[in-house]
Order: C-alpha cells, then sequence, then structure tokens
C-alpha cells in the first residue's frame, strides 16, 4: 500500500483554506455558494459540490460512489460547462453540458471507484472563454465507521510521549475523518474540514485516536478500501453522559448530538456501516445504569443512522480505579456488557489478552496496548464487512457450565463456538472464582471449544464460575487471533455431565504483590486518582 507523499501532506496542511472558500456541504440545504470568476468570466452558483479530500461512502455492491456536481450559471457568456475528472494526476474523462436553457443549470454524477485512489474535479465554464471556475482535490470512496465512548476510545498517546509510543507510524492519507473531535460545541460546527485522521492527540481537529487510526489502516492495508473515522469520545463519563437530548439528537451541546451533526455535514450519516464503543469504567459497576444506557444508545444509533449494520461495544478490563484508589473490578457489569452480544447487530470485542497497560491498569500505551486492541477488532470487522476468515474473527465466550465429575470438583465450561482453539501459555487458576463455594481452581486445561478446570475439593454451594481475569500484562486465555476469553460472573451451572480431564497446562506463577502497583496520580487529566496500591491476586 502506498504511504503517504510529501504532495499528499501538504494538501491536507493546506484543507483548512481550500474548504473556507470551495467546500460545499452537498447533504444540507442552505444558501448556494458563489464559486469565485475570473474578471468577465461567467458566474457560476453551486448547489451541491464536494470539498477538497472528501470521503464518498461507496456502495458495497459496486464498490463505487456517485459524486453530485450541480448549479446554476448566473451571468456571463458562458453556454457550457464542462467537468474534468481525474484519477492520481490522471485525466480520466472531460464531460461538457449546455446551459442555455431555462435557468441556465447543470448537473454532473461521475462515479468514483472505492481504492486507494484521489480523484479530482475541475469544473469550468465554456463561453468566449474558457474559465476554471473550482476545483476539488483528492476525493474518495469507501467506508464509514463512529468511534465513541469514554478514555480507551478516545485512546490518546499516553504516558510515554515520544515517538516510540507514537501511533505516526499507522497514519494513513486514506484513513480520513470529519471536522473536531472537540467536546465545544460552538467549535464542533465551524469545523468543516476533511482530513487525514491522526491518532496522538485528544479531541482536535483531525483527531481520532490511535486504536481507530490502527483499525483504519488495517482495512485500508489489506482490502485496499479507503476509511472515514469520526470520534466523538470523552474521558471519564458515565453512560448517561452519552445519551441524546430528548426531541432533539442533533442537539450540538450533547456529545451524542455533535457527532450526529458531524455525520450529516460531512454527508455520511445514512451510510455509517459500523459503530464501535468502549464505554462503562465511569459506571462503577452500575448495571442498571449500563444496560438500559446502552439500550437507548441502541434504539438511538438505528434511527438516526438508518445505514448502520452493526454495533460493536467493548467489554471494560479491571483496573481504572476508584477515586479512592480501589480497585474497580465491576464483575456483574462486564458480564452484562459480555450479554450484549444477544442483541441482534451487536458483537462484543473483547480487551482481555492485551497486555501493555500503563501504570496505572486502565489505558494503554500504543504498541502491544492500543494498536493491539485494535488488531484482535479488525478480525471481527473484516469478517463482517470484507469476506474475513470466520476463524477466530469473534471473542471466546461461555455458553453453559456443569460439573464433570461425581463429587463436584471439576467443572467444564463450553464456549459458544465449538470450534474455537484456545492457547494458554499457562493455567491462570487465580483468575477464576467459584461462586458460592470456598472451593478455588488448582488447574486449568483446554479443548476445542471447552475449558476445564479442577478445583481444591467438592464445589459445595456453589451457584456458579466466573472468569474475572486480571489488570495489567497476561497470561491470557486466548483464541488463535489472540483475542482474550471474555470476562463472565457468576454462570449458572445446567445438569451434571461426566467429561475426562484434558491435559491440564502447568500453572501460572504467581503475580507480583503489590508493589507492582504503588505508584499514585492523576495519569490522563481526568481528574480521577488512576493508580493506587492494591493487594496481589
Amino acid at each position: 500500500m502506498p504511504r503517504r507523499s510529501a504532495r499528499r501532506r501538504a494538501l491536507f496542511r493546506g484543507s483548512a483554506g481550500l474548504l473556507a472558500s470551495l467546500a460545499v456541504p452537498f447533504c444540507t440545504a442552505g444558501p448556494a455558494l458563489a464559486a469565485q470568476p475570473a474578471t468577465g468570466a461567467a458566474t457560476v452558483r453551486l448547489t451541491q459540490a464536494p470539498a477538497a479530500h472528501q470521503l464518498y461512502p461507496r456502495d458495497p455492491a459496486t464498490n463505487s460512489a456517485t459524486v453530485r456536481i450541480s448549479g446554476q450559471v448566473e451571468q456571463g457568456d458562458a453556454t457550457a460547462v464542462r467537468l474534468d475528472v481525474a484519477r492520481d494526476g490522471q485525466q480520466l474523462s472531460s464531460t461538457t453540458v449546455p446551459v442555455d436553457g431555462s435557468g441556465r443549470t447543470f448537473s454532473f454524477s461521475p462515479e468514483i471507484q472505492a481504492g486507494p485512489h484521489g480523484y479530482s474535479f475541475s469544473l469550468y465554464s465554456v463561453g468566449s472563454a474558457t474559465t476554471l471556475q473550482d476545483s476539488w482535490p483528492d476525493v474518495v470512496a469507501g467506508d464509514v465507521y463512529l468511534v465513541n465512548g469514554q478514555s480507551n476510545s478516545t485512546a490518546r498517546q499516553r504516558y510515554d510521549m515520544t515517538v516510540a509510543n507514537s501511533s505516526a507510524g499507522d497514519q494513513s492519507p486514506w484513513v480520513r475523518t470529519f471536522g473536531s473531535s472537540t467536546g465545544d460545541p460552538t467549535a464542533s460546527t465551524r469545523d468543516d474540514t476533511w482530513q487525514e485522521a491522526q491518532g496522538d492527540g485528544y479531541q482536535a481537529s483531525g483527531v481520532v485516536g490511535q486504536y481507530a487510526v490502527r483499525l483504519g489502516e488495517r482495512i485500508v492495508t489489506t482490502y485496499g478500501v479507503p476509511v472515514a473515522i469520526l470520534t466523538g469520545g470523552q474521558e471519564a463519563m458515565p453512560i448517561s453522559f452519552f445519551q441524546p437530548t430528548s426531541g432533539d439528537h442533533a442537539d450540538a451541546n450533547s456529545n451524542y448530538g455533535r457527532l450526529l451533526d458531524r455525520t450529516a455535514r460531512a454527508g455520511v450519516r445514512n451510510q455509517v456501516r459500523g459503530i464501535l464503543w468502549y464505554q462503562g469504567e465511569s459506571d462503577n459497576d452500575n448495571v442498571a445504569a449500563q444496560t438500559s444506557g446502552f439500550d437507548s444508545l441502541v434504539s438511538a444509533w438505528k434511527s438516526d443512522y438508518p445505514g448502520l449494520q452493526h454495533i460493536y461495544p467493548h467489554q471494560i478490563r479491571n483496573g481504572c480505579q476508584l477515586p479512592s484508589g480501589a480497585e474497580q473490578p465491576s464483575y456483574q457489569e462486564r458480564d452484562a456488557q459480555r450479554e450484549f452480544g444477544d442483541i441482534p447487530g451487536v458483537t462484543v470485542l473483547s480487551t482481555t489478552g492485551v497486555g501493555n497497560q500503563g501504570p496505572d491498569n486502565c489505558h494503554y500505551y500504543y504498541h502491544g496496548g492500543y494498536q493491539t486492541l485494535a488488531d484482535h477488532d479488525f478480525a471481527t470487522v473484516a469478517h463482517d464487512f470484507y469476506g474475513g476468515s470466520s476463524v477466530a474473527s469473534t471473542p471466546p465466550n461461555p455458553l453453559k457450565a456443569w460439573f464433570s465429575n461425581a463429587d463436584h470438583s471439576q467443572i467444564t465450561i463450553a464456549l459458544r463456538n465449538t470450534t474455537d482453539h484456545l492457547n494458554m501459555p499457562c493455567g491462570p487458576t487465580a483468575d477464576f472464582i467459584v461462586n458460592g463455594s470456598s472451593a478455588t481452581v488448582t488447574s486449568v486445561a483446554a479443548a476445542p471449544g471447552e475449558i476445564a478446570l479442577r478445583l481444591s475439593g467438592p464445589a459445595t454451594g456453589a451457584t456458579g464460575i466466573s472468569y474475572v481475569g486480571h489488570d495489567g500484562a497476561g497470561p491470557w486465555i486466548t483464541n488463535d487471533n489472540g483475542t482474550g476469553l471474555l470476562a463472565f460472573y457468576d454462570l449458572p451451572f445446567a445438569a451434571d455431565h461426566l467429561d475426562a480431564f484434558p491435559a491440564a497446562a502447568p500453572n501460572c506463577l504467581p503475580e507480583p504483590g503489590s508493589t507492582a502497583r504503588t505508584v499514585a496520580g492523576d495519569l490522563d487529566g481526568d481528574g480521577i486518582l488512576d493508580t493506587g496500591t492494591s493487594p496481589p491476586r
């Protein structure tokens, strides 16, 4: 895949100035924009036109998009209007239409193919002289995604501000965004700039976060389809913050409204293919708020984005401590998030299997962190939209559990995907809880589609089995894509079924004690103490 050139970088840097004089949001009604003619030439008023660097949503059936350019010649001696179309600097077509009829109107509808190719359009009035009226460079066709939620959706550069922790190397001229992810309503509504998506910053023009930059880059380099990603995340906010304003979903004073408004001004609102969502840490294990809030968002998204095909919520991780410094495990909230996958059109994404968290055990470094998370999620998106492999395309997810020997000292957990091949460098016994019993897990084994647990003794009084994982780095139980097993809590037991115990993995060594988490501070500027001392697990 071609990397961005100095020419493209210059174009993107100059886009704000170009758009100020040229751009007309083609999807909105309002006063038409008069092009600036040369002295003595015709005056052209545009009613539809692209913007520099704009992405038009493609039709997946044809892998193309239609660019509409229309308007009216208001004065001058022009008898025709000509549109020249070029791809990657090479002219493709030149079309001339007469404008001597009623109203002297004109309209062009060229199609462009989705791919790593920039199209440019040049509009001329033709009369006693041929005069360039407007031009729009570097227009593409591709797919549109939204990313929203709390700080891990914004995924800005953290901890290490050097190039070693930057996502700049994964930026692509074919991954674009529109406007600003700012939380300021005025700044949001005034930014109509299409530009190359940037990853390292936070809530600024062109910034989408490290995670989104990497996900877009994987789509582009693997399938050759440009993407536009619009993000609107806000750090340290509960799910109530992200709800639409009743009666006015496009209210720019709300987080929901700002993102909806940007998609409308960008001309992509009706063709958003997927929404990726990462939120829940600030709901503090409030299951009712999280579930009702997510249900409300799903309903609003499906109404406001009529082309939406899939929603991808992330299950949050351990960590992200309370202001007191106590660890916030959110076991029941995480299990409720796992069950979001039972909603039609929703696939839950896993955050276990991602090891390179920062010292707050809440956010991530880029390499081995946000980059790895995007790589795991890419497998799911690739399968759903681009014909990618179904193997290991979704996180391992439990279906049911049962006692698998006579004295209830052995448990089998069946996965929803019965062919999932699981990988364990060692048996993470401390990541499991036998609910309602003093029995503990002493060894872990895996077979295709199943996990087997051996206990310290009969699980008298047990009500269910939980996989709660841990914060920080591995070891993890993963599929062949490296995506970790979804956490679950108090999964009830089905009827007993006797099973042989597979070969157990060697037990993992104990994790270091509390000295590993004694750094405290507000590392991300959200006003919350991010780290503190926690006991050994």
